[in-house]
């Protein structure tokens, strides 16, 4: 299982949830870290990529699409916020 660094890469317009470029939070087998205690969580950005979250800390098979994962986003399309993944052995 991989441990998930979650990084805020881009925001066009403004979160409303307070969401920084170079915020970075971790995902590791359905937990939560903050990096910093400055970093503010979106319950909607959130919502939206937990589920790739979850398929993405696992090792899959050779070839598997989530593994070449490397962005997702906010579903707010006017104030999109888009997040980097990297992976590291947890």
């Amino acid at each position: 299982m991989y441990r998930v660094k979650v990084t805020v890469e881009s925001i066009a317009g403004e979160c409303a949830a307070g969401c920084r470029i170079g915020d970075v939070f971790y995902y590791d087998d359905g937990s939560i870290t903050v990096a910093d205690a400055r970093t503010r969580l979106c319950a909607y950005g959130l919502a939206a990529i937990i589920p790739y979250l979850a398929a993405y800390c696992r090792r899959g098979e050779a070839g598997d699409w989530i593994g070449g994962l490397e962005r997702l986003a906010c579903p707010d399309p006017e104030n999109n916020v888009v997040f980097r993944l990297e992976r590291s052995e947890a």
